[in-house]
């Protein structure tokens, strides 16, 4: 039986590694490994919803998630390719962190950029404003994720007034340089926008 130990991983990283394991189409049953209630009742969540039955077994705070694998892998290979489905949506963000605590809030930040890529749907385009810019000129957190969505073929677009502000035009290491037009424009015409 395969093992993915996902113990001591930030979240959401061990819902992305098992949901790598099934994409690998490596089939039969596994187990994965973690230690803390939040990653098991993701990854409980994340099996349910690909049509899978887990049984868990507890010790002390070590959880055991014994996997079933049914999946075929045309399954697999359909919910490979439709993960990478692009959307008419917009991510709109305004900040560098999540909420007003600094450290807790970047460390959000992070993730979130960081998961995007793993959703069943891509947003069509991500525009970072006010100090949101920071994520495409200084954050080593983020540039490599937005390079890999912008691989994808998500549009990046920093604002260029608040690139000017902040002295950081020169700095852009990913997408390009907005305008208040092209935003108010690709929010009015998206389907749905979501705003950090």
């Amino acid at each position: 039986m395969n093992i993915i130990d996902a113990r001591g991983l930030e979240c959401p990283t061990p819902v992305i590694k098992t949901k790598d394991f099934i994409e690998s189409g490596s089939g039969g049953d596994f187990k994965v490994l973690v230690d803390n209630i939040a990653s098991k009742e993701n990854i409980l969540r994340f099996l349910k919803s690909k049509g899978l039955s887990a049984e868990v077994v507890e010790s002390g705070d070590q959880f055991e998630i014994i996997v079933n694998s049914n999946i075929s892998s045309d399954s697999i290979s359909s919910s490979k390719l439709k993960s990478k489905n692009i959307v008419n949506n917009v991510i709109y963000i305004s900040d560098d962190k999540v909420g007003s605590d600094e450290k807790l809030g970047k460390l959000l930040m992070k993730s979130f950029i960081h998961t995007i890529k793993e959703a069943d749907q891509l947003p069509s385009r991500i525009i970072f404003v006010n100090r949101g810019v920071y994520l495409t000129t200084e954050s080593k957190d983020s540039i490599e994720d937005l390079k890999n969505l912008s691989d994808l073929g998500v549009e990046i677009y920093s604002c260029g007034t608040c690139l000017n502000y902040f002295n950081l035009t020169e700095k852009l290491k990913v997408g390009v340089i907005g305008n208040a037009y092209d935003t108010v424009n690709f929010l009015s015409i998206a389907d749905s926008v979501i705003k950090f």
